[in-house]
Formats: structure tokens, sequence, C-alpha cells
């Protein structure tokens, strides 16, 4: 009877479906005191962060009549139960490396313990305590605590996900290869490289993790049947990037598809991740610069990306297809992206260890300097 009167009144809001996820996590686990952080819609409970978005649009997405049953499914998962292992013996047999959006780690203070693999700009693999139910990042000070060096650590974690990695990629059509796991750890065997090796795809192999349960892999060749399976995967929820990766042996390489629609596809989901990272740089940086996004601007149809550079002040510049320049004039100077870079080589530079990249402004452009550089006004970015 309860389910059939929770089937005749509106979904929880997300406000109230946080509320009452956390109330039951205080009841179950309450050590260390769980933080329902409403803006960002997450719960954080010491070096664990519950990410409340994938659960709620399932919530959703469930019939009516069920959405109180997957509720308290949600509410009963094995993480409201974890237990941490006390003693490496313990959790050796836990580890394993996990790969995540790069930007979900800007929120955690704590600093983690790193898998050295280079998954470029979007991804980035830590170490976990993978549990029934539940798992917890790793945190560098609890190996400090157990006495157990990073490279070990490390090892034993890529030891214990090739085993569990024995089977191979699965054919979903010539020259198309899809991860076959489906135990919430396939994006983090992109670790495991070597698994793709002797693929039967066309040029070079990609790789792409659009979401925490799948790897696509096929050629450089078939980028067209890549893209298309790709874009039939963007709604699934634990999403992490639709940018692919090139093998080639040795390690992952950036690579840039050729596919017009793809790179769009890019473009924008590199304008989120920068604005996302306004805010992580904004809350880090002591100095006083100015953090600048990427606008999207549209006409008729046309779209393209600009970010802006007040010439008075130091900036940490995204890459964008135009640098709107202001600098005191009526109209701002826009700038193509790669005139802006090859004209004000003494007043920009790139900014060291930031992924995805920025540039800072350090000086600003002679009045000669501005006038060589070919440039338009912002009516003139987008066709009429």
């Amino acid at each position: 009877m309860r389910r059939f009167w929770h089937g005749l009144f509106p979904p929880l809001s997300r406000q109230a479906f946080g509320r009452k996820f956390v109330e039951r996590l205080r009841r179950q686990a309450p050590q260390p005191e769980p933080i329902y952080e409403g803006e960002a819609f997450r719960v954080v409970q010491g070096t664990t962060i519950i990410q409340l978005g994938n659960f709620y649009e399932m919530y959703l997405r469930a019939p009516r009549w069920r959405r109180w049953s997957v509720l308290q499914e949600f509410l009963g998962l094995g993480f409201l139960n974890y237990s941490q292992a006390e003693t490496w013996a313990e959790a050796r047999g836990q580890v394993l490396p996990k790969v995540r959006e790069r930007a979900f780690f800007w929120n955690i203070e704590e600093r983690l313990v790193e898998y050295p693999c280079e998954l470029g700009p979007d991804l980035q693999a830590v170490l976990v305590l993978d549990m029934p139910g539940s798992c917890m990042y790793l945190p560098a000070k609890q190996l400090e605590e157990w006495n157990i060096p990073a490279t070990e650590a490390v090892r034993v974690a890529r030891d214990n996900l090739w085993a569990q990695s024995q089977e191979r990629f699965q054919q979903a059509a010539p020259g198309l290869f899809v991860s076959p796991w489906q135990d919430s750890n396939d994006a983090s065997r992109l670790v495991l490289g070597r698994l793709l090796e002797g693929l039967p795809v066309r040029g070079d192999a990609l790789a792409v993790a659009p979401h925490r349960d799948i790897v696509l892999v096929g050629g450089s060749e078939d980028e067209e049947m890549l893209f298309q399976v790709l874009t039939g995967q963007l709604d699934v929820p634990y999403q992490l990037t639709p940018r692919p990766l090139r093998w080639d042996g040795e390690g992952w390489r950036a690579y840039q598809p050729r596919l017009p629609a793809w790179r769009s596809l890019l473009d924008s989901a590199e304008a989120m991740f920068y604005n996302e990272q306004v805010e992580y740089l904004q809350r880090t940086l002591t100095e006083d610069v100015a953090v600048m996004s990427v606008q999207s601007i549209s006409r008729g149809g046309a779209s393209t990306r600009v970010t802006t550079w007040a010439h008075d002040c130091v900036c940490l510049l995204p890459r964008a297809d135009w640098v709107v320049l202001q600098t005191g004039e009526p109209d701002p100077r826009c700038y193509a992206w790669d005139e802006f870079l090859a004209r004000f080589t003494t007043s920009v530079r790139p900014e060291p260890d930031l992924l995805p990249p920025r540039w800072r402004t350090v000086s600003v452009p002679t009045p000669a300097e501005l006038e060589a550089a070919a440039w338009v006004g912002i009516d003139q970015l987008l066709p009429p």
C-alpha cells in the first residue's frame, strides 16, 4: 500500500532527495560525520564523496510505481555500512586503480595516492579500496601510517586489476570492440593499456570511456563508426569523457579526431571542464589572478567559443576559438586563438601543471604588438 501511495505523488526534489539520503547515512554510519553539500548535490564523509546526481537521475527515470523501491535500494547500498581496513594485510586484497574525471578530485582536499598513468586532460587515476558495495579513495597518509611505499601499493593495485581482467574485449562489429566486465571498473582498465593489444582495428587503436561502465575501442580509420556508438552512451550515469586516447604500444597519447561532429563535442566538453576549473582555481590560488571562463556565442545555427582578457590584470586564460581583448577602447578586439599565441609571445606563457592547460598573461602588449596582430570586431565572430 505504501508503494501505491508513493506512485500517486510527484518524485522528491533534488534537495529533498539529498536530505533524505544523508539522514539515512547519519543513522547507519555516523562517523565520520556525513555532510550534505546541497549546492554541489553530494555527500562528503571523510575521504568518501558520494555524488548524488547519478542516483537522482536513476530515481527519476524509474517508473512512478518503482520510485519508492529505487530510493530504498539506494539507501540500503553497502557503502552505508562500510568498515575500513585497519592494516595493509587487510587492505591489499581490496586496493585497485580507479579512473575518474579529473574535476572530481578538485573537491577532495586530502592528498590521495595517485596511480602513475597518463590519461589525457580529462581523466586521472588514483588508488581506492574496493569493497562490496562501497569504494573508498585511499589517502596518502594512510599508506604512511601502514609504512607502505606508494610504489608497492600501485604494484598490488595493478596486479589485483589484472587478476579481474581475464576476459577479452567483445567484438560489436568488425573493427569495433566493447569492454565486457560491467563491474564498475571498466574505465579503470585504461591503466592496463596492453589489454588492447592485438585487437584487429583499422589504423591506430583508439579507446574512449564515456562513462564508468564501458570502454569502446576502434581504429583511427573508423572514426565515424566509433563516434556513432559513443553518442549512444552520453546519457548513461557516471559520465567520464567523450575524448579518445590513442594507444601507441607504450602508453596513451592525445588524439584529435578528424570528424567535425566529434571535434565539436570535445569543444563543448572542454568548455564545461574549464568552467568547472574556475571555482577550483579561485579557491586554491594564493595570488591575485583572474581565472577566466569560456563562453559560447551563437547566431543562426553557428557558434564559437570565446574567452576574455582584461589587459590591465593578470589572467589565466583557457583555450578557446577567440580571445576578446579589452583594452579600454569602446569596442574590444577579437584575436583568433592561434594568432593570439603566435603574436603575443612576450605577454602570454603556458601555465605549468594545469590540466586542461591554461595560459598566463604576464605583461601588457605594446601598441605595436596590438597593431601587428590581425583582429576582428566582436560582431564579426559569426556569419550574419
